[in-house]
C-alpha cells in the first residue's frame, strides 16, 4: 500500500490470536439477541486490536482520510467466509467479507455509486476460526469501510481470484451495539470524537449517494 500515509503504515503485530467467542443468543426475539450479539462485537474489536497495531500519522478528520482512500461505503454484510491468499513467501489468511453497499461517499467510479457487493479483506491468523466473525458481524450489518484496492489476489480453493479492499488504520469501523466504533482509531491518537454512525459519516462527509 505505498503512496500515502495510510498506505505506508508499518505493521508491528501479526494476527496470531486465536479468536474464541461465547456463542449468540438462541431466542429469535431482537432484544434477547442483542446483549450476546454486542459482546461479540466488543470481544472481536478487541482481539482485532491485540493481535495488529499501527504505527502512523492518523488523519484529523474523516475527510482527510477519504481523501487517501480508494473508496469509502457503508455496507451491509452478505456473506463471510474464510480465505487464504497466496504470495510469494507462503499463505496469509482473512476473513474474506461481501458488502452490500447502503451509502457511498466515494467510489472508484466518480458519480456513480458502487451498487454491485464489494469484497473486503478483514485481518485474520491463518489458523483463527470463522464463527467470531459471523457472530459479532451476522447477515445485514452493517459497517463503514475506507478501503484500498489490492488487485491480483491469488486466492487458495475454490473463492475466485481477482481484487478486494484491504484496510488501514482507522478504515474500519464496525458496530458494538448502537455504536460505530474505530477499530484501530485509537492506535496514534487517530479516534473521530462523535463519529459513530452512518448518519455522522454523512455529516463529516458530505450526504452519500444510494446505489
Amino acid at each position: 500500500m505505498a503512496g500515502s500515509r495510510s498506505k505506508k503504515a508499518i505493521l508491528l503485530g501479526a494476527l496470531t490470536v486465536s479468536l474464541a467467542l461465547s456463542g449468540c443468543a438462541t431466542e429469535p426475539e431482537a432484544e434477547s439477541a442483542a446483549a450476546p450479539r454486542a459482546q461479540a462485537q466488543e470481544k472481536l474489536v478487541e482481539n482485532l486490536r491485540a493481535g495488529i497495531s499501527f504505527e502512523y500519522v492518523p488523519f484529523a478528520t474523516p475527510a482527510e482520510a477519504e481523501r487517501d482512500a480508494d473508496v469509502v461505503f457503508a455496507g451491509r454484510v452478505r456473506s463471510i467466509e474464510p480465505a487464504l491468499m497466496n504470495n510469494e513467501v507462503g499463505q496469509e489468511g482473512t476473513a474474506l467479507l461481501e458488502l452490500v453497499p447502503t451509502n457511498v461517499w466515494k467510489s472508484r467510479a466518480p458519480g456513480r455509486a458502487e451498487a454491485e457487493p464489494v469484497r473486503v479483506l478483514l485481518y485474520r491468523a491463518r489458523n483463527a476460526p470463522i464463527e467470531p466473525y459471523r457472530e459479532a458481524l451476522p447477515e445485514g450489518t452493517q459497517i463503514v469501510v475506507f478501503g484500498y484496492l489490492r488487485e491480483g489476489i491469488d486466492f487458495d480453493g475454490d473463492i475466485p481470484d481477482g481484487s478486494a479492499y484491504e484496510l488501514a488504520p482507522q478504515s474500519l469501523h464496525l458496530p458494538v451495539g448502537n455504536q460505530l466504533v474505530n477499530v484501530w482509531g485509537a492506535d496514534s491518537g487517530g479516534e473521530w470524537p462523535g463519529v459513530d454512525s452512518v448518519a455522522d459519516f454523512d455529516q463529516a462527509l458530505g450526504q452519500s449517494k444510494k446505489p
